[in-house]
């Protein structure tokens, strides 16, 4: 028998531990390689969280930073909650 390949080594150990990815916002790719005359961009960089960990910061989402000075491409963890406030509307009193 073949030895697991490691994309289904990597499926099975996040679904032992009941792990996920977290969401990617901004740029899709962390990585960038001139190869002749064609830059080839990949996403190397992931971030999982258990299922428990994501129920607790549900609003959790990576940012994909822009290449500077690096061949790899920044990742922030936001876990800021996101909250939504109503539109302030101005107070009307009448002097009866």
């Amino acid at each position: 028998m073949p030895a697991p390949s490691r994309f289904t080594r990597l499926t099975k150990f996040l679904s032992d531990i009941n792990a996920e990815s977290i969401p990617v916002n901004g740029c899709l790719f962390t990585w960038k390689q001139r190869y002749m005359s064609t830059l080839i961009y990949e996403r190397l960089d992931r971030a999982i969280a258990r299922a428990n960990w994501g129920q607790i910061y549900s609003h959790a989402s990576l940012l994909h930073g822009y290449f500077s000075c690096s061949d790899h491409g920044p990742i922030i963890l936001n876990t800021n909650l996101v909250i939504e406030r109503s539109k302030a509307y101005p107070f009307w009193y009448q002097n009866f």
